[in-house]
């Protein structure tokens, strides 16, 4: 989700949405979207930084906090990673010198 922040930079920028929008190279409707709620962009997601850096407005600052942070590993988590491990013989690889 993005932040307040990012919303209030762009409601009170002095400029219309959809000139931000072309700067930053993400259609006006995109950003009207995002900035409404309808999607919300995951927390990398480069068109949002860069609407962002038309700003002035950090990588961070374009997201809420809590979107930041990633939960951590549940024992499922954990006893799916441990189910993928494969056995070390069966990456060996054998190569045949030909003559």
């Amino acid at each position: 989700m993005i932040s307040k922040k990012l919303v209030d930079a762009i409601k009170t920028a002095g400029v219309p949405a959809y000139r931000i929008a072309l700067q930053a190279g993400v259609s006006p409707y995109f950003l009207y979207k995002v900035k409404i709620g309808l999607q919300s962009p995951k927390p990398d997601d480069p068109r949002i930084i860069g609407i962002g850096s038309v700003l002035g407005l950090s990588a961070r600052e374009c997201f809420e906090p809590s979107q930041l942070t990633y939960p951590s590993r549940t024992n499922q988590d954990n006893n799916l990673q441990n189910q993928v491990k494969m056995k070390p013989q069966a990456c060996e690889v054998q190569v045949k010198k030909t003559a």
